[in-house]
């Protein structure tokens, strides 16, 4: 088929599939009976006959020896507008939809922008940026990018692009001026991208990692899918055992064993649907074991190398199958059972099991990634771990003293954090009637005298020991009780705590009877008391 005439000529005979014309919406139909079709694509899981269609469509004058395109990447490309923009062009990398995208953008913007190498130049810098804040999705008004990753990553790709239209242009004649626009672009990008996307891009995801939620699996959760999965796989077993040629049952044990080994040995999903045949029977088992899945395989498919196959020449797509099973088992949380939660799972339980360095790198070996990524992408810091470490540290540098524990490490540390133990497991009933002054002068005079004995009992001495704990713990009397409770009591009802100035501006109205409680030690009171640890009616 030549293009540029105006009557659509033949200059193939029929005589495979790309002889077939049809219509877009009915090619998929024919597709699946056409006589001349092989048997290969008749089989195969995913149909890609509009794609296909495109590429046989260009293939005539473009691209014409570029198999690896023809036969891997453009299949797998979406048969629409920006796949054929994508298909047109000569300049193509594995973000190939992205820079169609790009260029589709760019094409309704300047309507003389034909092809991707007419976006290289330093007058279209901005086109460009304009172009990628709008496949990221950024809101001027907010300032925020709904795909922030996308940004910052696309200033590389541009440069990319940048090196593989100057390597073309150097094998082309009076091209001087396209590659020197080529290099202002370039350092256009390297000067400015960071200025005008990835700074503000850079601190969306921040944000983002910030705000997520951290979710792990249930241990519950994960005991229920396996006695699950377990269950499963010997009723389809079972299924086999009466009928041999049962497909349902025999794909239902594949896809069952594919998530045991996932859920077992917490590697990638890809990883384990890539196990071929040849790797498995290299492996040292038993003869039986061997031989039965050999007689097994063999009554369903003849001509595929994965163990975990599918009814064409590839693999099962792992993580759909995960999610399949996770979603059957109906789990307390479905959606934190994922392939990467899972490995980050074994990568935070270790935490608590005291590995040594060399321990953890054979851990990290094993997942297939190194030491760092294991500690810094994997590993999920336990909060409450992490707040008890650090809060010990940044309160022996608040009280001061540091100087008496040289040498030791946080957990031989001990430091007497007790700023509201006065109240912590008091069980004392207060009772909520109208205070007398009398009886408030009365306690004010009896706190005071106990604090001033209080003080002289609590010299501190100089002794050998570096380590000194000083216990200045006073207890609540009933009039600081009734006084609280009183004043506070709409924040009791409502189960809310007083915000610091709500307790300051309460202080000031009783100076001398709080004059040595702290403003935290009063707020822990009146959480104990609408949580019930301190009873008061």
């Amino acid at each position: 088929m030549e293009l540029g005439t105006k009557e659509l000529e033949i200059n193939r005979s029929p005589i495979n599939e790309e002889a077939c014309f049809y219509m877009k919406k009915s090619l998929f139909r024919h597709t699946k009976k056409c006589s001349l079709n092989h048997e290969s694509d008749i089989t195969k899981k995913r149909q890609t006959s509009q794609s296909d269609g495109q590429t046989t469509l260009l293939s005539s004058y473009l691209f014409k020896h570029d198999e690896l395109l023809k036969s891997k990447i453009f299949p797998r490309m979406r048969a629409d507008d920006i796949g054929l923009i994508a298909k047109k062009r000569s300049i193509n990398i594995t973000n190939i939809r992205r820079l169609a995208k790009l260029l589709q953008h760019a094409q309704k913007e300047n309507a003389e922008i034909k092809q991707l190498i007419d976006i290289l130049r330093p007058c279209h810098f901005q086109l460009i940026i304009a172009g990628v804040n709008k496949m990221a999705q950024y809101n001027p008004e907010t300032e925020n990018y709904e795909s922030p990753t996308l940004a910052i990553n696309f200033g590389t790709l541009v440069k990319k692009c940048c090196d593989l239209a100057y390597v073309d242009l150097l094998q082309k004649k009076n091209t001087n001026e396209q590659r020197k626009d080529l290099k202002i672009l370039k350092r256009l990008i390297e000067s400015q991208w960071a200025d005008e996307v990835s700074a503000q891009a850079g601190a969306n995801l921040n944000q983002n990692k910030w705000n997520q939620e951290e979710l792990l699996p249930l241990t519950s959760d994960l005991k229920k899918l396996n006695i699950f999965l377990q269950k499963t796989s010997e009723e389809s077993f079972n299924k086999l055992k009466t009928n041999e040629n049962d497909s349902f049952a025999y794909n239902t044990l594949k896809e069952v064993l594919y998530t045991q080994l996932i859920l077992l040995n917490r590697r990638r999903p890809a990883e384990v649907a890539q196990l071929k045949v040849q790797t498995f029977k290299s492996i040292d088992l038993e003869n039986e074991h061997t031989n039965e899945f050999e007689n097994l395989r063999s009554k369903f498919v003849t001509d595929n190398d994965f163990v975990f196959h599918t009814s064409g020449q590839g693999f099962i797509d792992g993580t759909k199958v995960l999610h399949r099973y996770v979603n059957k088992c109906k789990v307390e949380r479905p959606g934190s059972i994922t392939a990467t939660r899972l490995r980050k799972h074994l990568a935070t339980i270790t935490q608590l099991l005291q590995f040594s360095n060399n321990d953890m790198e054979q851990l990290s070996k094993f997942m297939g990634h190194t030491l760092k990524t294991h500690c810094n992408v994997y590993r999920m810091s336990d909060k409450m771990y992490q707040t008890a470490k650090v809060s010990k540290l940044l309160l022996l540098m608040t009280e001061g003293g540091a100087e008496h524990f040289r040498g030791k490490t946080l957990d031989e540390i001990q430091i007497n954090l007790n700023p509201i133990y006065d109240n912590e497991t008091v069980t004392e009933k207060i009772d909520l009637d109208p205070i007398n002054q009398n009886d408030l002068d009365a306690e004010r005079e009896e706190t005071l005298n106990a604090s001033h004995a209080i003080q002289k009992s609590l010299k501190v001495h100089k002794h050998k020991s570096k380590k000194v704990i000083l216990d200045s713990r006073q207890s609540w009397s009933v009039t600081q009780k009734k006084t609280v409770a009183e004043y506070f009591s709409q924040h009791i009802k409502e189960n809310k705590s007083p915000k610091q100035h709500e307790v300051n501006e309460f202080v000031n109205l009783y100076p001398k009877l709080f004059e040595n409680r702290k403003w935290t030690a009063i707020k822990a009171m009146v959480y104990n008391m609408y949580t019930g640890k301190l009873k008061y009616h």
